[in-house]
């Protein structure tokens, strides 16, 4: 058994339907019974459960997927955590007096299948996700009435789970094609870039959808 740094784990607990174990301090373990079928849920602290399923007398090398403690947004893909990573989103002057949040065309992002989307979420701050539209501005500003300010713009629905540890839980968000960004987001508008807020930059994650 090994850790997505390619490190044994110790002390995982291994089950099947008959009997359970645990890895020895070298990532190995044996059951003290004939489990030559069915499944083995192997789980232990600090990383993602996983399961098994079984088709022989010999289990193939298991790799845990470790979860992150530094602080992000991070993709599930191909059975492996991907951080969403950081863009930059400046702030533009909009139609009719008001501001557009806008994503640079060439900015890359995660890149992900059309269809469910499970992140972990192990982040200090609030989040929106938006879809950017082809002008690559996915959140708009405009005056309302009095001194209040009104977006046409929607938020996509996300779905928040289980934690899977303290502080960090899974979102559950179904995507088409296309480019998505997650806001940074704080008493119902998106934070500026700490170290240049004057310069009207913005704090995002993109994901590309395929």
């Amino acid at each position: 058994m090994l850790g997505s740094d390619g490190n044994p784990v110790a002390g995982a607990l291994v089950h099947s339907e008959r009997c359970d174990g645990v890895t020895a301090d070298d990532g190995r373990f044996v059951l003290p019974c004939a489990a030559t079928s069915g499944d083995l849920a192997i789980s232990q602290p600090g990383f993602l459960s996983a399961t098994v399923r079984l088709g022989g007398d010999v289990v193939p090398d298991l790799v845990l997927q470790k979860i992150p403690v530094e602080a992000g947004v991070y993709a599930l893909v191909d059975d492996r955590l991907t951080e969403v990573p950081r863009v930059t989103v400046s702030r533009r002057p909009g139609e009719g007096g008001g501001s557009a949040w806008c994503v640079d065309a060439d900015a890359v992002g995660l890149k992900a299948s059309a269809g469910p989307l499970r992140l972990l979420d192990n982040h200090d701050v609030d989040w929106r996700l938006f879809s950017v539209p082809a002008d690559g501005c996915p959140y708009r500003v405009q005056p309302g009435d009095g001194a209040y300010w009104t977006s046409p713009t929607p938020g996509i629905a996300v779905a928040r789970g289980s934690e899977v540890a303290p502080g960090r839980s899974w979102v559950d968000v179904t995507l088409q094609p296309g480019r998505y960004v997650l806001l940074d987001w704080y008493v119902g508008a998106p934070v500026p870039a700490a170290d240049d807020a004057a310069a009207d930059t913005w704090l995002g994650r993109l994901i590309t959808v395929r």
